[in-house]
């Protein structure tokens, strides 16, 4: 069942390409078409494509080649006449691009796709990757060279932005270092960055992770360990510039409209505290100020410091109930997050105001359930018909007809 989930994922991302060039699974019934007839008719199918759904949402994915990497991206943006989806929505108000953290099996891209989807829902593009020597990253050792590791953000960052819109960065662990030393030889390059539990930026915060962070048991259990990525990590972390720039070229002098969100947990593992739990756990509030040491970098920065919080801050409500990483991406791209529910309302209307024909031709290039049930009844080419032909009222009826047999579907699957 988990080859299948893999199959359909990758099936699912063949609609992009680096030159957002689209293979078109649908034109002749070959084993792809076959195997999302399958995925909508068995049982087993079925729940791939329900657990793809809960992981990806409006979340699609590409083995980006001339990255090296693979990308993923908000797929809302209304496909082409080729079906092909732009991986910035022009629709968009901005754009937000995460970089994850480092050393562990789990990390990459797709760590970010709950928020995401989050941003997705008010009209925001988001976009990861998988960084060098993590999950589907680059492996070329010419990655451990910091010049050539700044270029390829760059052309990692060139469809955000070229697409014109506001662009932020959001990083999470080693995230915020790569983002800084970015900042640091490009202060105008973004509209604004969020650096979540940054660490090991100087000497006291590297030995305290050499000498207890390493040998804690945190974030629910132990976490597999990618040693290959901690060690590139480490090693081309020694090359920035900026944490040698003894705050000289700060982004936020450099750039005063650049808007810079630091957000960190007074019980964060990374960070040196009273030790003595379970497996080396602190036992208190961290007794280094990491505000501190790292205002001189971003003296125009907001810093929170979030009382009760590790270094998974991922789910944590702060005392109002707000998420915190959500309320720390919302104050960096200056929106209230106190409308979210209002903002995601709002764009539904407008969304659900287009011609069927367009709502369909959406579902069509997006929808994984829709994709499976066409092929399944064999109405794909039938669907491109309507489209084609701007045909409203058949539109409507067909994508009625597969609600109602995925109600059904969801209900059988559930007994």
């Amino acid at each position: 069942m988990k080859t299948l989930l893999f199959t359909l994922t990758v099936l699912m991302s063949f609609h992009v390409s680096a030159a957002n060039v689209c293979v078109d699974i649908f034109k002749s019934k070959t084993a792809a078409t076959e195997l999302l007839a399958s995925a909508w008719s068995t049982d087993s199918g079925f729940r791939s494509l329900l657990r793809e759904q809960e992981v990806m949402g409006q979340v699609k994915s590409v083995y980006d080649k001339h990255l090296e990497t693979r990308v993923y991206f908000t797929a809302t943006g209304a496909p082409n006449v080729r079906g092909q989806i732009p991986r910035i929505d022009p629709d968009a108000r901005a754009v937000v691009v995460f970089f994850h953290g480092s050393g562990t099996a789990a990390g990459g891209g797709v760590n970010f796709t709950g928020a995401m989807n989050k941003l997705a829902n008010i009209g925001i593009s988001g976009m990861s990757f998988d960084l060098p020597f993590h999950a589907e990253g680059p492996r070329r050792d010419q990655f451990r060279d910091r010049d050539f590791l700044m270029k390829w953000i760059d052309e990692v960052l060139k469809p955000a932005v070229e697409s014109g819109k506001p662009v932020y960065l959001v990083g999470h662990s080693f995230g915020p270092e790569i983002i800084s030393e970015y900042l640091y030889h490009n202060p105008h390059a973004v509209a604004g960055a969020a650096l979540l539990s940054p660490v090991g930026f100087n000497a006291t915060l590297r030995a305290w992770e050499k000498n207890q962070t390493s040998h804690m048991e945190f974030g629910g259990g132990e976490v597999a360990d990618n040693t290959l990525g901690g060690q590139w990590a480490d090693g081309v972390g020694k090359k920035f510039k900026w944490t040698k720039s003894e705050g000289k070229g700060d982004p936020t002098i450099e750039n005063r409209s650049l808007r810079v969100e630091i957000l960190s947990g007074d019980r964060e593992e990374y960070v040196p505290a009273p030790v003595g739990g379970k497996s080396g756990l602190p036992i208190g509030r961290n007794t280094y100020d990491i505000g501190a040491a790292i205002r001189p970098f971003f003296k125009r920065a907001n810093i929170v410091i979030e009382p009760g919080v590790g270094h998974m801050i991922f789910g944590h409500k702060d005392a109002s109930g707000q998420d915190i990483v959500s309320r720390t991406i919302f104050q960096m791209i200056e929106v209230d997050g106190r409308r979210e529910g209002q903002m995601a309302q709002e764009l539904a209307e407008l969304r659900n105001a287009r011609p069927q024909w367009v709502q369909m031709e959406a579902m069509l290039a997006q929808n994984s359930f829709f994709q499976a049930y066409l092929a399944a009844t064999n109405q794909t080419g039938y669907a491109r018909g309507l489209i084609r032909t701007a045909n409203n009222d058949l539109s409507f009826k067909l994508m009625n007809s597969f609600r109602q047999e995925l109600s059904a579907r969801m209900k059988a699957i559930k007994k």
